[in-house]
Parts: structure tokens; C-alpha cells; sequence
């Protein structure tokens, strides 16, 4: 039995940005029922770079997905990949045609088959896989199925053991993402997961970073096992949350599972090791290593490639050879006139 969409729903708002960077795209056909693909992207690069970047991924993956629909049918990573080199193309010729060399974007996506629902993310926008007849508020279970793991810097130090939760949620410099989608970059590639313990009732959440300034896991998990709430008026809670004081553009997408496949059951997503988390313990291991040797965040930025949303980047690397050019010319100005003194 096929996994089937009962109902999407989703909101996209502005915050107190001046432009919307958030972009998403989900589609049903002709009889109604919902294309297995559903995308959340959150734009960086300021001004309008990081809204054109969102749009090119999220319309070059949909075009994709929909022009290869047979090929869907024998779903894998080296399929998602494809698709995932098509958007990178899209977004090169974007650099080529616009002055947006600096644009880039997160990515999150789910994309159900006949084996469960593919999940795969590059950057801080989260997936989110929520049971709610297992929330149980008393006994301390939130439904939590499955997580993604954020890739940036706070989250980095956090896992490292350099950050207490407490410091991570007040830590300044939380928009700085390790991966993103980039033109004419070195690809970041994505974490991919496949959830195949869905059961009818279960929700699936995507959302921009912008939604998690007001929202945690708990009270997302509670509203979602609201029992008296239909999926529409738990995405109205959730915006509500939001309204409290959310800054940030704060996009998502609210899936509820209808009939879902038979499959083996998994362990919640705080047990799992997945194959990309293996590679993100050793990369965390080694900022620790480096941060107990220098004590400061600025050996982590020599260590990874890092990405800062909301404004536009600036070269450092440039920066410091220039810096260096000066030093060694001011260096020889002083031997050229300390020989002409003798």
C-alpha cells in the first residue's frame, strides 16, 4: 500500500524583512491527489538574490521530477542526485544571465515512493516527522519520529559540547549556515533519509529557519496532537506561534498522511545514525579538537566552507591577501630605507 496524501496546507510570510526569500512548491494533478513531491527552499544573499535562488531550485527540482516521473518509480540517491545537478545547472546559468554571484539558498525536500517518504536537506531548513498518537505530554514523548540535522555553525558547536542548548538558542551568529545551493560553487551535496515507518495520521513538516524563532519542538508536537484541531486550524496555531515576534521570512509546509505503505518499523530519529551523520561526526570532532586547541570560532570559519543569510557575502579570502600585500610592502619600504640610511 502506497503512502497518500490526506491534505497540504502551508503559509509563506514576510516577517519584518523587506523582501521574501522563502520559496515552495507542492502541486496535485488533474484527479486532485497530490504530486509525491513537496519543496521548501529559504533564499540568502540579500537584496533580491536569495528570493531568485529559492525560486530557481524549487522550479528547476519540480520541472525535473515532473519530466522524469517514470523514472521515479525506481527511486534512489543517485536519482535525487540528477535532479539535484539539474538545479545546480539552473542555478548557474542564473549567474551567467543576472549579477547574482552571491545569491544561494537552503533546500529541503520530501518526496514520497512506493518504499516511504525520501527526505533530503542542504542547509538549516528542517524536516520534520511527527507522529501524534504518540505524544504523551505526562510520560515525556513528543512523537518525534524524525528529525533533519541542521548544517550550520551553532549547531556545529552545539553537537561539539562548545555550546549549552540555552547558549545555542541566544548565540549571535545563528544565520551562519555550513552548506547551501550555490552557482558556480563547489556543490554541497545533501543528507538524505528514507522514512518507512509512516502510519495514517502521521504529519510530515517542512519549514524555513524563520519559523523556529518562536516555535520548538515541544509545542510544535502538541499542536500537531491537538486532537479537536483539523490539519488547517494546526497550521493556523502554528502561524499564530510565529506571530509572537518571528523577524525572519517564516515559511512551511504541513503534510497529513492519509493511508500509508506497510514496512519495517524504525527507532525514533534520536537513535538513528544515518549515513550522512557519520560524516558529521567526524567533521564535528575535528571543530572540537580545533576549538579546544584555540579557544576561538574563528579557526571553525578556516575549517568549513560557511554561508551567512540576509546579507550579501564578502570575500575574506581577498580581504586577507590584500591585507597581507600591504604588510609585506610596508615591510620592504622599511628594509629599502633603513639601507639607504647606512
Amino acid at each position: 500500500m502506497e503512502t497518500r496524501i490526506k491534505k497540504a496546507v502551508s503559509f509563506s510570510n514576510i516577517g519584518e524583512r523587506n523582501n521574501q526569500e522563502d520559496s515552495l512548491r507542492y502541486a496535485q494533478d488533474s484527479t486532485g491527489t497530490y504530486k509525491p513531491w513537496f519543496i521548501l527552499c529559504d533564499g540568502m544573499g540579500g537584496y533580491d538574490k536569495g528570493e531568485v535562488a529559492s525560486q530557481t531550485v524549487c522550479e528547476a527540482l519540480s520541472d525535473y521530477f515532473d519530466k522524469h516521473a517514470e523514472e521515479s518509480k525506481e527511486i534512489n540517491e543517485d536519482y535525487f542526485n540528477q535532479a539535484l545537478d539539474y538545479a545546480y545547472e539552473q542555478l548557474h546559468k542564473k549567474d551567467v544571465s543576472q549579477d547574482t554571484r552571491k545569491m544561494g539558498t537552503t533546500l529541503t525536500c520530501v518526496y514520497f515512493s512506493s518504499e516511504g517518504a525520501w527526505c533530503f536537506h542542504i542547509g538549516d531548513s528542517r524536516i520534520y516527522h511527527i507522529r501524534p498518537s504518540k505524544y504523551n505530554k505526562e510520560e515525556g514523548t513528543m512523537g518525534l519520529m524524525f528529525q533533519t540535522i541542521d548544517h550550520s555553525l551553532v549547531n556545529s558547536l552545539l553537537r561539539a559540547g562548545e555550546l549549552t542548548e540555552q547558549e545555542a538558542r541566544n548565540y549571535p551568529h545563528k544565520n551562519i549556515i555550513t552548506r547551501a545551493m550555490q552557482p558556480n560553487d563547489k556543490h554541497s551535496k545533501a543528507d538524505y533519509r528514507l522514512e518507512k515507518d509512516i502510519e495514517p495520521g502521521d504529519y510530515f513538516f517542512l519549514c524555513s529557519d524563520g519559523v523556529l524563532e518562536q516555535l520548538n519542538n515541544e509545542e510544535l508536537c502538541s499542536i500537531l496532537a491537538d486532537q479537536e484541531s483539523d490539519t488547517e486550524a494546526k497550521l493556523t496555531a502554528i502561524e499564530n506561534v510565529c506571530k509572537r515576534g518571528t523577524k525572519d521570512n517564516h515559511t512551511c509546509i504541513l503534510i497529513e498522511i492519509g493511508t500509508a505503505n506497510e514496512a519495517r518499523p524504525q527507532e525514533p530519529a534520536k537513535q538513528q545514525t544515518t549515513h550522512s551523520e557519520e560524516q558529521i561526526q567526524a567533521e564535528e570532532a575535528e571543530i572540537k579538537k580545533e576549538e579546544k586547541e584555540k579557544k576561538t570560532v574563528i579557526k571553525i570559519f578556516r575549517k568549513v566552507h560557511i554561508f551567512k543569510k540576509g546579507k550579501p557575502q564578502t570575500n575574506s579570502h581577498i580581504t586577507i591577501c590584500l591585507i597581507a600585500i600591504v604588510i609585506i610592502l610596508v615591510a620592504l619600504l622599511l628594509v629599502a630605507i633603513k639601507y639607504m640610511n647606512k
